[in-house]
Order: structure tokens, then C-alpha cells, then sequence
């Protein structure tokens, strides 16, 4: 497997050492299983993300941009007409 650093905190990387420790595993190992959790936890929040983008890029471009400036898109329709 390829290493490539991450830039972390001082407290973060604390974290992950003591982390790696307590349950004897590699920080890679840790922060591995770590990011596999969350992404778990997570995947129904980030399939809606998806779900939102995706929508914005086949409404066109005032989709897009009111999707990438978080505004509703008759605000950027109203500009753009």
C-alpha cells in the first residue's frame, strides 16, 4: 500500500497515536478503520449530496449555480433573465 502524509493538527495526531496504541494497531491501521466508520455512518447524508448535485447538473446552468452558492434558483434566475 501506497503512504502518502496527511497534514493533521497536533491534537489530532495525538489522538491517532494514543488511538493506535490503546487498541494496538498502526496510525494507518487506525485512521484505515476510522474512515471506514464514518463513512458508514455517513453514506445516507452523502447519497443525498450526491443526489442534490446530480440534480443541479441536469437542471442547467442556473441549477448549478444556485446549487454551488446555496441559494434557491429562482434568486439566480431573476439575475440571469
Amino acid at each position: 500500500m501506497a503512504e502518502a502524509p496527511l497534514q493533521v493538527s497536533r491534537q489530532t495526531k495525538e489522538r491517532v497515536r494514543l488511538g493506535a496504541a490503546i487498541l494496538a494497531c498502526t496510525q494507518g491501521e487506525f485512521v484505515d478503520r476510522a474512515v471506514a466508520e464514518y463513512l458508514e455512518r455517513h453514506a445516507e447524508g452523502m447519497q443525498l449530496r450526491v443526489e442534490a448535485a446530480r440534480a443541479a447538473l441536469l437542471g442547467g446552468d442556473d441549477e448549478v449555480i444556485a446549487y454551488l452558492l446555496e441559494v434557491d434558483p429562482d434568486d439566480v434566475r431573476r439575475v440571469t433573465s
